[in-house]
């Protein structure tokens, strides 16, 4: 092959790098590479951080009666930078409570007056618990 041809082809594989178009790159993909939470490899940059938590549960269950009675401690570390003003604690479906959204039609046999819960402490201080009825986590 001549050396104008090579030459040639090599500077328009070159041009067409040049002018080929960037991928799109969603607006918070963008921000995490300023703030260097993510690498563009997609790796976590030198700024990642993420937070974590520890669960110790203690359970008690009677049976026949299908009670269950229970704690749960919770220590949560915030590694961010930024302060947080809240917390949100998800209670799994309560699927054994009478109109629960549930995958299968229950027995009566399989229904419960559902989860109550008794308490919650912050930092061993009482705090009043706001019992939602929505997504059916609350008492009936």
């Amino acid at each position: 092959m001549k050396p104008v041809t090579l030459f040639t082809i090599c500077m328009m594989l070159l041009c067409t790098q040049i002018f080929a178009q960037p991928l799109y790159r969603p607006r918070n993909i963008k921000k995490a590479y300023v703030q260097q939470t993510r690498s563009a490899n997609g790796m976590p940059g030198v700024h990642y951080w993420q937070n974590t938590g520890n669960y110790s549960i203690a359970l008690k269950v009677a049976p026949p009666s299908r009670t269950v009675h229970g704690s749960e401690d919770i220590t949560y570390f915030n590694n961010s930078p930024n302060l947080l003003s809240y917390l949100i604690i998800k209670l799994i479906l309560n699927i054994h409570k009478p109109g629960a959204l549930r995958y299968n039609d229950a027995s009566v046999d399989y229904l419960t007056s559902g989860v109550h819960i008794d308490n919650v402490l912050v930092y061993g201080q009482k705090i009043e618990w706001d019992d939602p009825n929505y997504h059916s986590t609350g008492q009936a």
